[in-house]
């Protein structure tokens, strides 16, 4: 999904590996199934988020997100996103608050606690990374120094097309 104009892209990656879990735990195969069961990145990002943060600007730590995962959980896009945010409608949910309430919040913070990351591991190699996909595990993977190749063609598909590759080096 796209994350529009914010920098919450550990909580989109989360909320996915997240999906993926459950799916996998689940024996969830088909695309419409495991759609109905997605994390919701808002609730990710508000859990980690900085106080000073109100337009979701200023990023995660991969780290202490995992480990927020692993000790308070996540919640599903339904309880929180749907029906009146992003990607459900046009309207963005911003990290000035929480999308109700501060009861809504603490209902979602109660739920999620049945959603939690058993472990993680950091990998550090090639090798590493190849094991966890081959063992049908998600792996996020982040760098800071972006090349211009992963740049996002603008189209109303906002699909990721890859550009010349020696702008890494």
């Amino acid at each position: 999904q796209y994350q529009g104009e914010t920098s919450m892209c550990l909580a989109y990656s989360l909320a996915v590996g997240r999906t993926i879990l459950y799916a996998k735990n689940n024996y969830l195969k088909s695309k419409n199934e495991i759609n109905k069961h997605v994390f919701s990145p808002f609730f990710t990002y508000f859990l980690g988020m900085d106080k000073d943060d109100a337009n979701c600007t200023l990023g995660l730590y991969p780290l202490k997100m995992l480990e927020i995962s692993k000790q308070y959980g996540m919640i599903k896009m339904r309880s929180v996103e749907y029906p009146h945010y992003f990607p459900f409608t046009k309207k963005r949910l911003l990290c000035n608050g929480y999308p109700e309430d501060i009861n809504d919040f603490n209902n979602d913070f109660q739920i999620a606690q049945f959603f939690t990351i058993d472990n993680y591991n950091r990998l550090e190699t090639t090798n590493q990374i190849k094991s966890s996909i081959s063992s049908k595990n998600p792996v996020i993977f982040g760098f800071s120094d972006v090349p211009v190749s992963f740049e996002l063609i603008t189209s109303n598909d906002k699909i990721w097309i890859p550009g010349n590759h020696a702008d890494r080096y």
